[in-house]
Order: structure tokens, then sequence, then C-alpha cells
């Protein structure tokens, strides 16, 4: 049985010197084994020759589709890359499947842009509406605007795999022992 006490919302904290997305990858490896259903979008990036900006896409858990989310700034540019065009797109989507037959939401990161008010914040908020869980990840510099975002409707969680998995395991109510 799903420990309703558990908050709905629960934000892995980054380190610096390790990549998410291994996290991810292994977690939603053994929740499908359990039979959970997971969707949502992994950010993954694509390192580039030199002189040029690393390829970084949202991938789909579960259709694997994916969409370039950075501008290209040429060898010259700076500032950020995110196409919010595209994050509008894959925001679009991800609303859009949640009508649909979901256990567990993972949404990469929440960052600077859903800090801001934009981004995917319409995605957790219409998940949360729905009693969703939503796993998620976010820079120590972000930790201050999810805070204020999410207030008491969440909890951190260390860079992980166990504890991770036992807040899943335990909002969704499944066996501890898979």
């Amino acid at each position: 049985m799903p420990d309703a006490s558990l908050p709905l919302l629960v934000a892995i904290v980054l380190r610096s010197d390790v990549s998410a997305e291994p996290l991810f990858d292994s977690v939603i490896v053994m929740l499908k084994r359990q039979g959970v259903r997971v969707d949502g979008y992994i950010q993954r990036e694509y390192p580039a020759p030199a002189g040029h900006d690393a390829e970084v896409v949202a991938e789909n858990i579960e259709t694997g589709e994916t969409f370039a989310i950075m501008q290209s700034r040429g060898g010259a540019g700076s500032g950020c890359r995110l196409d919010p065009g595209v994050l509008a797109d894959v925001a679009g989507r991800a609303l859009a499947r949640l009508d649909g037959d979901i256990d567990l939401l993972v949404l990469n990161r929440f960052g600077r842009t859903e800090t801001e008010g934009s981004g995917l914040r319409a995605v957790y908020e219409k998940a949360i509406a729905l009693g969703l869980p939503v796993l998620t990840s976010v820079k120590p510099e972000h930790v201050e605007g999810w805070n204020a975002y999410t207030g008491e409707m969440s909890t951190l969680l260390p860079f992980d795999e166990d504890a991770v998995l036992d807040w899943c395991r335990s909002v969704l109510g499944l066996e501890m022992s898979a």
C-alpha cells in the first residue's frame, strides 16, 4: 500500500562531479522490472568536436523520442542555450501523456527556467493535481527556488540510488526487496 504520508514531489540534489542520467536510468530500469509504468523525460548530453557545443536532448522515457533542447551558439557564443520553443513543445507533450496510464513521472531537472516560472512547471503542477508522484533533480544553486516553488509539498533526497528507490517503492506501495 502506498505511503500517503510521503510527499509526491521529490528532487535529488545533484552533485557537480557526477551526471544524473545513470542514476535515473538505473532507478527506471529497476522500477520497470517491478511493473511500474514510468514516463517523463531524461536529459542526455552528447559530446561534440572541439569548438562546438555538445548536443543536449530531452529523451522520452517510454517512447525513446528525442528533442534537441539547446540552441547552437557557435564557437564564440555565450549565455543560456536552452531553446524555449522546444522546451515548450516537450512540456506540451508531457502534459498530454499525463492523461495516460502512468505510475511515476520522471523529469530530469528542475532548473533556472522552472525557478523563473516557465519550463516544465505546468507539467509538475498537473502531475500533482492528478496525484502522480514526481521524481526530479535539482542543482544546489536551484534548491532555494525548488523549495520556494514546492514548499511543504516536496522533499529533497541525496544523490543516492538506495534513497531514491526507497522513496519510489514507498510512495508507490511496492515491496522493498525487489
